[in-house]
């Protein structure tokens, strides 16, 4: 992900809420008991703390060749990048324009491209928030006519 790329413009101060546009994301684990409102820089901490845990948890993500897979995996991949999608929608929304004064647009837009064909292939997560997901998808679109 290129988040580091804009990690100095996204701060607590620049960027109190998760957002991208009018969502607002929330952040919820097993460590919290209802969802909270964090920062951005918080979400996308608690996000790649989160996963991890995710890939190095041999229960969910088994390394043993006999060994099967959760009933939940698919849903845990889900919500891997669910939470995934929520950081891209807040990069193009708040920091697509210091994206493109450092010269990585075209590095972002085609990191997207295969986030994206990898959930569209294999239907990872069919219902994403259709508001987040308007202006990415829609820019997508324009730029991927496979994906209209």
């Amino acid at each position: 992900m290129l988040y580091g790329t804009i990690s100095e413009y996204c701060t607590n101060a620049s960027c109190p809420q998760m957002a991208a546009g009018d969502c607002r994301y929330l952040w919820a684990d097993k460590k919290t008991t209802k969802p909270v409102e964090c920062s951005a820089p918080e979400y996308v901490d608690n996000l790649m703390g989160w996963v991890e845990s995710q890939l190095n948890d041999e229960t969910v993500f088994p390394i043993k060749f006999d060994s099967s897979y959760p009933k939940k995996f698919k849903e845990i991949c889900s919500t891997i990048y669910k939470r995934f999608f929520r950081v891209y929608a807040h990069i193009y929304h708040a920091h697509f324009k210091q994206i493109q004064t450092l010269g990585a647009d075209a590095h972002l837009n085609t990191c997207f491209k295969h986030f994206m064909y990898f959930v569209l292939e294999f239907k990872v997560r069919a219902n994403t928030h259709r508001t987040a997901a308007s202006f990415p998808l829609a820019w997508l679109t324009l730029r991927c006519p496979c994906l209209a």
